[in-house]
């Protein structure tokens, strides 16, 4: 049993311009489909991890953190939300979305400020 590297001292994280690490972790990759959220929900928690790799050594953290901070657009939101156990599982529920107010078309005109 080995103490994964990434997880310094338990501790991860997820900084992404696009929500493919969500689909990626729930769809399944190496599962034939099946949603393995447990990254994603021990990582919020604080909770022990395992991670079981065939042909390699078993990952064990013992404290998990891991924030994620996801840039998306607006219309990827929905497009989670129907990846099989986001909102089943409760993963929808530990993310906190911030929508900024909206500025494409516009801009300041007058002379900028030195």
């Amino acid at each position: 049993q080995a103490f994964h590297p990434v997880f310094q001292g338990g501790a991860g994280g997820i900084l992404r311009a696009e929500g493919a690490s969500l689909g990626t972790a729930a769809g399944g990759r190496y599962n034939r489909g099946d949603p393995n959220l447990d990254v994603l929900l021990n990582g919020h928690a604080g909770d022990a991890l395992k991670i079981t790799r065939v042909g390699k050594p078993t990952i064990i953290v013992p404290r998990a953190y891991l924030p994620m901070c996801l840039m998306v657009q607006p219309a990827v939101i929905p497009q989670l939300g129907a990846v099989p156990g986001i909102v089943e599982r409760g993963v929808a529920a530990r993310l906190l979305p911030a929508f900024p107010a909206d500025t494409v078309g516009q801009r300041e005109t007058g002379p900028r400020p030195p």
